[in-house]
């Protein structure tokens, strides 16, 4: 809370000194901002609304592909099956279940179950 307030008055600081010094290359040369940056953030506030001058989320509105249980499943099992490595199950499943994924995803995805290592994989077989 208090680093939103925080960013709120230095953004307002920016538009009270421009009022002062009526020249707004002087006002981005004096708190080290560009002049892009100050126009962003002009055009943002309207109408005085404070809540305008906060930072938006950087969060991706959409996500593309969202890999499902179904999706892991056969992931798993192709890498402890069958020894695949991200390559090989991203042809499988771009070539076999019209799902195209690819392997930096795979390979996220195997990291969060635990099985990238084929090492590991082999050695839980074993046991």
């Amino acid at each position: 809370m208090k680093i939103k307030k925080n960013q709120i008055k230095l953004r307002l600081r920016w538009f009270e000194y421009f009022k002062k010094q009526k020249n707004i290359s002087k006002t981005c040369r004096y708190f080290g901002i560009s002049r892009q940056t100050y126009y962003k953030w002009l055009k943002r506030y309207i109408n005085d609304d404070k809540e305008t001058l906060l930072d938006l989320s950087k969060k991706p509105k959409n996500i593309k592909y969202k890999i499902t249980p179904e999706i892991k499943k056969i992931i798993k099992e192709l890498r402890i099956n069958r020894f695949f490595g991200a390559f090989k199950i991203s042809r499988y499943l771009k070539n076999n279940k019209n799902f195209d994924l690819g392997p930096a995803s795979i390979n996220k995805t195997l990291r969060k179950m635990k099985i990238n290592r084929l090492k590991l994989v082999k050695k839980l077989i074993k046991t």
